[in-house]
């Protein structure tokens, strides 16, 4: 018989004529047995298949009922190596404790124990104990955690108290949220906790479970998770943390067991912090099975969404944005990834005259800024050209990794090329992905030269701005990478009236994208009988990519002709001796329709 944690159910009688209930569930029942017991394990940490934080030490308590353990017996192995002479075993008034400090375990690895005891009994019985235990990132140096309850706050603001670990939580009890620039969640009215005044409210959990408060060197208490995730649904993380290169992990739940029943995304907020306008690049996924319990939040590493593990190069103070989609968040991870990536180098500039020089070498950046960002305004259907050098300033030969992030509404068509592509002048597909582009080998000091083209449709309205950042690093897993450019354009606002005409009823308007003044491939005829007027549609669209204003003005006819221009919205009705008519402010793509009327003679007004 087992309780609730899987433990062996023991207990003591009196002597003598007892009763005893046994409360049956499903099945049927012959008979039962109570087994005597001598000495047993009441207590161990690491509590068989658990998963604990890497500073654990190993402690047991063995408990004396009907014959006492005999303390020199006492052996601990663990992975398999006697640790019983630099472990502690204290014989106490009912029992014996054992208490062993391996040191820091290494992350995300697989351990076994055994502890074996005799007591006092003639002849003496034994007693092993065995069990086996994961460990997690928590625990030991560098460690940076963020708690999921503690997002923005009044546009962009952090307490600093969340910058010093270890962090105990509720330095943001009470406060609320910005939507739409700290967090966007359409949220419950209903499990109102912790934070107060965010609208609508961000739900959340108060957790119970003692190992949900465990941090490996502290407990977080009382501790809160992100409930009722929706996708789409974000929040906003801005940390002072120390420099440097991170794996990332993130504490969720879901009470379901199904793959992707918990998965989530991580970004980097690049620009427009504090703002409803921001840039964010993304990192990765998080993407596991369910834990099978609304209080089960094992952690789940950062990927590329192909199992790659990711690295986070992180320039200190940082804004994390968290995407939910399916699963409870508690709390995030950094682990320290190791010593930064060998140095690498990432130019930009405008266009590919080779006469122009690139410009910031030896500056590393992993937000651009100055002269790691390039803008160009071009015309719709126009190509912005940029060329991005990639540069090895390391002390060894490497390939190197090149990821590109874009921002762009639909209508934009960015292209990537490198000469030097084992496949294809065309690495898009590659340098978009997961995993991104790798250079040939680069030599020390030796660079290659990568072209981003980007080219603006006609369905890009006037004044629109889609940017790339392409991000270098000597390590693929390095997001967003040791050195990062920025390539900007602008679509310039152009405001062009487009001249159609076709006979009555014809199809087809002829002179369309046709713009010039001498009537070329804009001109319809008709014969008719003498005495007939001849009847033309004439369209006038804005052909530009923005709003503008336009007048109109008919030509006149040779003398003993006539001619009149009708239409019905807005009203007009002149000839060829009119002046110039004001049509008003037409948007992008807006078409009016007018009648022209000619015939030998007169026509009625």
């Amino acid at each position: 018989m087992l309780d609730a944690d899987g433990w062996p159910v023991i207990f003591e009688l009196p002597g003598g004529p007892v009763t005893l209930r046994f409360t049956t569930g499903a099945g049927d029942v012959d008979w039962f047995t109570l087994s005597p017991v001598g000495t047993a394990v009441v207590a161990a940490t690491p509590a068989p298949d658990s998963t604990v934080p890497r500073n654990t030490s190993l402690d047991f308590t063995i408990r004396n009922f009907n014959s006492t353990v005999d303390p020199a017996s006492i052996r601990l192995v663990l992975d398999g190596e006697d640790v019983t002479a630099h472990s502690a075993v204290a014989v106490t008034a009912d029992g014996a404790t054992v208490h062993h400090d391996p040191g820091l375990f290494e992350k995300e690895t697989s351990h076994s124990y055994e502890l074996t005891f005799q007591d006092d009994a003639d002849p003496p019985r034994a007693e092993r104990f065995t069990g086996t235990f994961q460990t997690s990132p928590l625990g030991g140096p560098g460690v940076f955690v963020i708690e999921a309850e503690d997002f923005d706050f009044d546009a962009g603001q952090h307490k600093p108290e969340a910058d010093v670990m270890p962090y105990l939580g509720g330095a943001y009890e009470g406060l609320g949220a910005v939507y739409n620039v700290d967090y966007r969640n359409d949220g419950r009215p209903d499990n109102d906790l912790y934070r107060a005044g965010e609208d609508p409210n961000m739900p959340m959990v108060l957790t119970v479970a003692p190992e949900t408060k465990q941090r490996g060197d502290w407990t977080v208490d009382p501790n809160y998770a992100l409930g009722w995730p929706q996708p789409g649904g974000w929040q906003n993380y801005t940390r002072n943390i120390p420099a440097g290169l991170y794996e990332v992990f993130a504490a969720m739940s879901h009470d379901g067991t199904a793959d992707h029943a918990r998965r989530s995304q991580l970004g980097l907020v690049v620009a427009g912090q504090g703002t409803e306008t921001q840039t964010v690049i993304p990192l990765g996924v998080f993407d596991a099975p369910g834990s099978g319990d609304w209080d089960a939040y094992p952690l789940i590493p950062l990927t590329d969404g192909a199992d790659g593990r990711v690295v986070v190069d992180l320039p200190g103070t940082s804004t994390l944005r968290w995407t939910e989609e399916s699963g409870n968040l508690d709390y995030l991870v950094l682990y320290p990834a190791g010593p930064p990536p060998a140095p690498v180098d990432a130019l930009i500039r405008v266009g590919t005259d080779a006469s122009r020089p690139f410009k910031l070498d030896d500056v590393y950046q992993t937000i651009p800024a100055g002269e790691q960002v390039a803008e160009q305004t071009v015309a719709n259907r126009e190509t912005a050209v940029f060329q991005v050098l990639a540069q090895n300033d390391g002390d060894a030969p490497r390939r190197l990794s090149v990821r590109a992030a874009e921002q762009a509404v639909p209508g934009w068509v960015i292209r990537y090329r490198a000469a030097s592509a084992e496949a294809g002048s065309d690495i898009t597909a590659g340098i978009t992905g997961p995993t991104g582009y790798l250079t040939v080998e680069l030599a020390p000091g030796e660079s290659e030269t990568l072209t981003v083209e980007m080219t603006p449709q006609p369905v890009v309205p006037g004044g629109d701005t889609a940017f790339v950042e392409l991000s270098v690093s000597s390590d693929p897993r390095v997001q967003p990478g040791a050195d990062v450019v920025r390539a900007v354009t602008h679509v310039a606002l152009t405001t062009q009236p487009d001249l159609m005409i076709a006979n009555h009823r014809e199809p087809n308007f002829a002179g369309e994208r046709v713009f010039n003044l001498d009537t070329v491939r804009q001109t319809r005829y008709q014969a008719l009988p003498a005495g007939v007027a001849a009847w033309f549609d004439v369209l006038l669209e804005n052909h530009g990519n923005g709003p503008g204003a336009f007048l109109l003005q008919g030509t006149p006819v040779p003398s003993g002709a006539s001619v009149r221009y009708v239409a019905p919205r807005p009203l007009l009705n002149f000839d060829g001796t009119s002046g110039w008519i004001g049509l008003g402010g037409w948007n992008a793509g807006s078409q009016w329709t007018l009648e022209a009327w000619v015939r030998p003679s007169a026509l009625p007004g």
